[in-house]
């Protein structure tokens, strides 16, 4: 990954609740001479456990034109590492498409960390995101958007390493700063692995 700065920045994360309902807290500081200075809140969201997968989902289907391969950039000013490029095929409509995914071993991301316990696939959701950014971009005149928040991520079994995973959104509005978004990703035997619900991202640049 990149940073703006080499300088460390601390962070914190708070947990708090029930055995079922969690709610977390990710506060950061703010970068070297930044005003307004400080701790901030970087992102906040409600973890709801349960013991039962994600029910079955309506077939999403296979691309209408076929695929076409993905590339990801080496010089651009948002950059992505080798552990982080799930992304690898898409299939873009008017306001839908499909993304072809391979989940990477956790270990690729984790390195020397121990994985054991880890509930979200990082990279599989990244290259997720990823593909909702390349729609943006390509189908609405080259709009850079990045993620902003997602109002509610199901999370179904895990992924197998190399699995392939097949992903389907739809584009539920835009306006002059945001895009919206649902989607699903589902593996080889078809079980869904994310379930997200208005999914949005924001302007960088662009149009």
């Amino acid at each position: 990954m990149l940073f703006a700065s080499p300088e460390a920045r601390g962070m914190k994360v708070i947990v708090a609740g029930a055995q079922s309902d969690v709610g977390c807290e990710l506060l950061i500081d703010a970068a070297p001479g930044a005003k307004p200075s400080g701790r901030t809140t970087h992102s906040r969201g409600t973890v709801v456990l349960g013991s039962s997968g994600l029910p079955a989902i309506m077939p999403i289907g296979q691309p209408t034109f076929g695929w076409i391969p993905f590339a990801y950039p080496d010089a651009e000013s948002i950059w992505h590492g080798p552990s982080l490029r799930a992304f690898r095929n898409l299939s873009f409509l008017d306001a839908a498409g499909w993304a072809e995914l391979i989940a990477p071993a956790k270990s690729e991301l984790s390195g020397t960390r121990p994985s054991e316990g880890w509930r979200l696939a990082v990279s599989l959701m990244d290259g997720c995101l990823v593909a909702c950014g390349t729609y943006t971009y390509f189908m609405m005149n080259q709009r850079l958007e990045i993620p902003q928040g997602i109002e509610r991520l199901q999370v179904g079994r895990e992924p197998r390493a190399g699995e392939r995973c097949l992903m389907h959104f739809d584009v539920l509005r835009q306006d002059a700063r945001d895009t919206w978004f649902d989607f699903v990703v589902v593996g080889e035997d078809y079980a869904p692995l994310f379930v997200a619900t208005s999914y949005r991202t924001v302007l960088l640049r662009g149009a």
